[in-house]
């Protein structure tokens, strides 16, 4: 889905997706001030943001994939082949960061410490599918 066959096509979905960007953001604003921002209520504004947030997320990644020099998207190409993998590792693998007691509840120790998870289960999904490992449902 992320390549394109020729430019036009390409454009299309860039101009796409930044509207719906534009969009879920917009909606996300005005709903703000109804429901509040949380994530266990799935409030409407939560739900939008997640829509907007993606949808940015999904566009660096296809600049990644487009890029001449993609060296940095082809960890994101293997662990993309087997996500549940990925899921199951950061789930089933306590996250040795936060039990050496690295984040003490500071944002940006928190968000450095998810950060760098994400990062070793990246490597550690995109080894084992390097070599052959799959999860079949």
């Amino acid at each position: 889905m992320l390549q394109a066959p020729d430019g036009r096509e390409h454009s299309r979905r860039l101009n796409f997706t930044l509207l719906f960007i534009a969009g879920f953001s917009a909606a996300a604003l005005l709903l703000n001030g109804l429901y509040g921002i949380h994530k266990n209520d799935a409030t409407p504004s939560w739900c939008f943001w997640s829509c907007a947030i993606t949808a940015v997320l999904w566009l660096g990644f296809d600049y990644l994939e487009g890029s001449p020099g993609n060296r940095i998207a082809r960890p994101f190409r293997i662990t993309g082949q087997n996500v549940l993998l990925a899921y199951l590792l950061s789930q089933l693998i306590p996250n040795p960061l936060h039990l050496g007691g690295f984040a003490e509840a500071r944002l940006w120790s928190e968000v450095l410490c998810s950060l760098i998870w994400a990062a070793l289960v990246l490597a550690m999904s995109a080894g084992l599918n390097s070599v052959g490992f799959r999860l079949r449902i």
